[in-house]
């Protein structure tokens, strides 16, 4: 059997019951052009490289141990949970698809997806590390989301959860990620929590960020400034991009840790704060409203250094809450 594999083109497996890999199967499948196998649970222990593409189907689950590279495009449609511990290794598009209430988990830091990558699910949770840069193609989610990305998350198209979302460009810290999404996308989280963070923020000239009711929080990696308007800082808001946020609260900075640096608001219109009901600024340093008076619904800001408002701030449906702790 071996011999046979060595030499296929292309490779068919259909079991009823179980595929399962182990390091010698590995070694005669590394010449196999494109790949198709089909079972109820499939388990890979050990390295397997795919010269062109791989499907794996399973009416369980998938489960990968050993690392996985796929020189073409990577399918994985399973009926209960996908996971890894292996790195997996993908030059192709990559597609993820759990029913249900299982989960899909790919949490190896190895993880590099040279192209887009769909993810698609239940009520279960998906959670995704990967090395390098990242492109998020449309995708569906049940449940709750977490990406983390090292070198940037592009956000390429429409993505919707139904659960709380965290999205990370920067996740080695390295401040070379940037949280990015493109032009005709919207984030959408139906009403559920999400957190945003990379080296910058993007919505380019029309994406959009939409949690209806629910929160959602932007923020850099601690110590970094942030320009709101028409400022600029380490990471960047601008008036366009913040009228195309939706959200019940906007959380501008670190919530919880207070570790975001100073913030510069300058010239966010009514117009730009329309969507968003409550805007929250907190900064581990100054917060500094320059330059042009800003505009919004209602505004609590909190700053652990000095609060310095050096031009016109307006509320226009709710309070106006400022609190210096610089002592």
């Amino acid at each position: 059997l071996a011999l046979a594999l060595e030499v296929a083109e292309n490779l068919i497996q259909k079991a009823g019951g179980d595929i399962s890999q182990s390091e010698a199967l590995a070694l005669a499948l590394e010449a196999a052009e494109n790949q198709i196998q089909k079972a109820e649970n499939i388990s890979k222990s050990a390295t397997l490289a795919v010269a062109g593409s791989l499907t794996l189907t399973a009416g369980r689950d998938i489960s990968q141990s050993g690392a996985l590279l796929v020189g073409g495009d990577l399918i994985q449609n399973a009926g209960g949970d996908i996971s890894q511990s292996g790195a997996l290794l993908v030059a192709g598009t990559s597609n993820f698809t759990v029913t249900g209430s299982n989960i899909l988990t790919l949490a190896n830091n190895s993880n590099y997806f040279k192209g887009t990558i769909a993810l698609n699910s239940g009520t279960g949770k998906v959670a995704v590390k990967t090395s390098g840069s990242s492109t998020l193609d449309t995708s569906t989610l049940g449940g709750e989301l977490d990406f983390f990305a090292d070198d940037g998350l592009t956000i390429a198209g429409n993505l919707t959860t139904v659960g709380a979302t965290d999205l990370n460009g920067d996740s080695n810290l390295d401040l070379t990620g940037d949280f990015i999404v493109n032009d005709g996308v919207t984030v959408s989280t139906t009403n559920n929590t999400l957190f945003m963070t990379g080296s910058d923020f993007n919505l380019n000239s029309t994406g959009a960020i939409n949690v209806g009711t629910s929160i959602a929080e932007i923020a850099p990696k601690a110590g970094r400034t942030m320009g709101i308007g028409d400022s600029i800082g380490n990471m960047t808001i601008s008036g366009s991009e913040f009228q195309r946020i939706t959200a019940a609260r906007l959380n501008i900075g670190e919530s919880v840790d207070i570790n975001t640096g100073s913030i510069t608001i300058d010239n966010i219109s009514a117009e730009n704060s329309v969507n968003v009901d409550i805007v929250s600024l907190t900064s581990g340093g100054n917060l500094i409203f320059s330059n042009n008076t800003s505009v919004f619904k209602s505004l609590s800001a909190t700053s652990t250094n000095n609060i310095n408002v050096n031009t016109a701030v307006t509320t226009t449906d709710g309070k106006l809450d400022l609190l210096a702790n610089n002592d």
